[in-house]
């Protein structure tokens, strides 16, 4: 599919391998692994293992959320005003790439992005899962469901892109 679509290839390449991804896959993964920290009940508490599991199951699955629906707009938002804002748009649209190609290739761009932070973040949901009391049904249902809200965010916001003038 990379060698079918150069638009796929050259944001995969930019987004992936910039200092700013690297930075906001830290800040994602380190702010579930805080907020996982804060919501652990403490040492002394008598709360059964499956109850602990629970909380921060859904303390992780709020947060997470949360940082989905933030960061994915963030992510789809500029595709095409930052190529409108740097004159490149018009150079796009004048290559024998169809719209449907220009736009697949930002879309798959930046939702793979999200879907990385999602990947990434499968360790410290671990946690819950060893504790007990949580299913891998329940897992994956809620990745799935992240996954779908960050399909849907994506979408509308890179529709926001190819309408608006200026990222500002």
């Amino acid at each position: 599919m990379l060698q079918r679509n150069p638009v796929l290839q050259k944001e995969l390449i930019t987004r992936l391998t910039s200092w700013r991804s690297f930075l906001g896959l830290f800040f994602f993964v380190g702010t579930l692994a805080f907020c996982i920290y804060n919501a652990w009940p403490e040492p002394r508490a008598t709360l059964a293992p499956e109850v602990i599991a629970k909380h921060l199951f859904s303390v992780f699955f709020r947060i997470q959320m949360i940082l989905i629906v933030l960061t994915t707009p963030a992510m789809a938002a500029t595709a095409f005003t930052l190529e409108k804002e740097r004159g490149n748009f018009d150079l796009l649209l004048t290559t024998p790439l169809s719209a449907w190609k220009l736009v697949t290739g930002k879309f798959t761009s930046a939702l793979t992005y999200i879907l990385l932070l999602l990947i990434c973040s499968l360790p410290v949901m671990v946690i819950c899962f060893l504790l007990g009391g949580i299913s891998i049904g329940e897992l994956s249902v809620n990745y799935f469901f992240m996954a779908g809200t960050a399909f849907a965010c994506c979408s509308v916001s890179l529709l926001i892109s190819t309408k608006s003038e200026r990222s500002t």
